[in-house]
């Protein structure tokens, strides 16, 4: 068999025409992002809950640091930053069975 025979075909879908219609790879989609309240990882605004330090987006964390949020086991932001320096978590090992 030639070595043709295993080449992929998808990587020439516009050999046959213009240099206009090639793919043009400048215009893909890149998400909206915002940088973590916890850890400052910048994650896309869908996600809620941040994929690095465990903690979800609260509102009433953003007004003050020592509220204890609802939706964080009733962690406050300022603890959720002191085990991440810690731990690498927003939640010391202590929460991680429950």
């Amino acid at each position: 068999m030639k070595n043709n025979d295993f080449e992929r075909p998808d990587l020439y879908l516009y050999e046959q025409n213009d240099n206009s219609e090639y793919l043009d790879f400048n215009y893909l989609y890149e998400p909206e992002c915002e940088p973590c309240q916890c850890c400052g990882v910048e994650n896309p605004t869908n996600i809620l809950k941040c994929p690095d330090c465990s903690w979800e987006y609260d509102d009433k964390s953003n007004e003050d640091l020592y509220i204890p949020s609802e939706s964080n086991h009733n962690i406050s932001l300022y603890e959720a930053k002191l085990n991440f320096g810690i731990f690498g978590s927003a939640y010391p090992p202590i929460l991680w069975n429950k």
